[in-house]
């Protein structure tokens, strides 16, 4: 289940996800019925969005991503996200540590000097919170992971705090280890249809 708060109100959905490290994804969007009502997925270089029978398909960059989700950011970075893992390209070196109510404040910088701040529990190696400086290519981002069970967070919230807009994700069914057929990550146009160039 998403919720999404933003300048435009709140919406509710229930989707369906696929994810795949480094930078594979899947995600539908259902009707109150169960059927999905749009479909985005990428192998990581293509992206593919089927909304109403209408196919698009272009390159697979943070700004097109925005465009169909409420996560702009690159294909391996929303599956960081999904999965809990720092969402970004970037290499963080940490260059302090400390302990914060319990749990490990990491002080990380990347190779152009930008700081991040990162929080893992100190009791297992599980990511509870990133805070990330903007880029070129992604605004300013605060993730945060809850309720991990099986090492995966079934509790996610982002945030982008410059567009005033949070996204909460509950994953209710996770399923773990399953192999994914490489055509999920790609969608063919419907019968009769063709796909445009995005």
């Amino acid at each position: 289940r998403v919720t999404t708060w933003g300048p435009e109100g709140r919406a509710r959905l229930r989707i369906v996800a696929l994810a795949e490290r480094p930078d594979r994804f899947r995600i539908e969007t259902l009707s109150p019925f169960e059927e999905p009502l749009d479909v985005v997925a990428t192998n990581g270089q293509r992206l593919y969005w089927l909304s109403r029978e209408h196919l698009k398909i272009g390159p697979a960059t943070s700004d097109r991503i925005g465009e169909v989700l409420p996560l702009p950011l690159a294909p391996d970075a929303v599956v960081d996200v999904l999965l809990g893992g720092v969402p970004s390209r970037d290499g963080w070196q940490a260059v302090d540590i400390a302990f914060d109510e319990g749990d490990l404040r990491l002080m990380l910088r990347d190779e152009r000097g930008r700081v991040a701040t990162a929080w893992v529990a100190a009791d297992e190696p599980r990511l509870l919170r990133v805070k990330l400086p903007p880029t070129e290519l992604q605004p300013a981002i605060d993730v945060r992971w809850e309720d991990h069970r099986e090492g995966i967070a079934r509790k996610i919230a982002f945030e982008i705090p410059d567009r005033d807009l949070r996204v909460d994700i509950r994953l209710d069914d996770v399923r773990l280890d399953e192999p994914i057929p490489e055509a999920r990550f790609q969608i063919d146009p419907p019968p009769g249809r063709r796909a445009d160039s995005w």
